[in-house]
C-alpha cells in the first residue's frame, strides 16, 4: 500500500464523541523499582477489575500502557458511574489511582483503538489529578448532568501540557478522599470554635485588668510631704546666755 492511499485510508477513518476516562496508578515505578513481580500482579488485577467495571457500565478498555488504562463509555453519565466505582471500590491492597475524563471527538483506528484530541485531554487531566481522585473537564461535567453521589468541585482553568486552549477542570474524591476533606475541615472548625471560647472566657478578665491599669495611669503622683525646716529644731540655733554672764 502506497503512502499516499494510507493517508486517505487514515483520513477516512471514523470521528465520533466519546466520553474517555484515563486511569493511571499512584506510585507504580517505585513500586516495580522495589518489586517488579508484585507490580505485575498489581497492574494485572487493575486491569481485570477495571474491564469488569467498564463492562458494567456500557463501556471498553481500548488501550493500554504500562500502569496506564484509557477507556471508551457511550456518554458522561455512564463513564462517571464507573469513575465513582474505580475510585470507591478499591480492592485491598491495591494502590490508589488518580483519573482522567473528558468528552471530545476522537478518531476511531483500524484496530478500534482511539486518538485524538478527546484521549490526549484526558490523558493530560489524569497526570495533573490527585491520587484518590478524579480530574474532569467542563465539557464531562455538563454531559454528566448533576449526580446525587458526586461531588464536582471547580479547580479552575489549568494549562494542559501541549495542548493550547485551558481547560476548565472539576474534581470528583473518591469516599476516603471526602472523609480525609471533612475531618480536616472539622479540625479546623473545632480549633476555630475552641479559640473563640476561649477568649470569650478570659475577654472579661483581661478587661478588668486593662481598666485597672487605665486607671492608674489616670492618676496623679503624690509625692512624699515636704517638712518645713523650723529654727527651733536646732538647738545650735537657740541663744542661750553663758552661766558667767550677768543678766542684763
Amino acid at each position: 500500500m502506497s503512502e499516499h492511499q494510507s493517508q486517505q485510508q487514515t483520513e477516512e477513518r471514523a470521528i465520533r464523541l466519546a466520553s474517555i476516562v484515563s486511569v493511571d496508578i499512584v506510585g507504580f515505578s517505585k513500586l516495580s523499582e522495589r518489586n517488579q513481580r508484585k507490580a505485575a500482579r498489581i497492574v494485572e488485577g487493575l486491569r481485570a477489575r477495571i474491564v469488569r467495571v467498564a463492562t458494567a457500565h456500557g463501556g471498553r478498555l481500548f488501550n493500554t500502557a504500562g500502569d496506564g488504562f484509557m477507556l471508551e463509555f457511550a456518554s458522561a453519565g455512564a463513564a462517571l458511574g464507573a469513575v465513582q466505582d474505580l475510585l470507591d471500590k478499591r480492592a485491598r491492597g491495591e494502590p490508589p489511582i488518580r483519573v482522567g475524563a473528558h468528552v471530545g471527538d476522537v478518531i476511531v483506528t483500524a484496530t478500534e483503538d482511539l486518538i485524538g484530541h478527546g484521549v490526549n485531554v484526558a490523558a493530560r487531566l489524569q497526570e495533573m489529578a490527585e491520587a484518590g481522585s478524579a480530574l474532569v473537564s467542563a465539557e464531562f461535567r455538563s454531559m454528566a448532568h448533576s449526580s446525587p453521589t458526586a461531588a464536582f468541585q471547580s479547580k479552575g482553568q489549568k494549562p494542559l501540557e501541549n495542548i493550547e486552549q485551558r481547560v476548565q477542570t472539576f474534581e470528583i474524591l473518591s469516599r476516603r478522599q471526602k472523609f480525609a476533606r471533612f475531618m480536616r475541615r472539622l479540625g479546623i472548625t473545632a480549633l476555630v470554635i475552641a479559640v473563640l471560647a476561649g477568649l470569650a472566657f478570659v475577654s472579661p478578665t483581661l478587661w478588668r485588668y486593662y481598666q485597672a491599669f487605665q486607671a492608674e495611669r489616670a492618676e496623679p503622683e503624690v509625692g512624699p510631704p515636704v517638712q518645713m525646716e523650723s529654727p527651733l529644731a536646732d538647738p545650735a540655733a537657740i541663744d542661750v546666755p553663758a552661766a558667767d554672764e550677768p543678766a542684763p
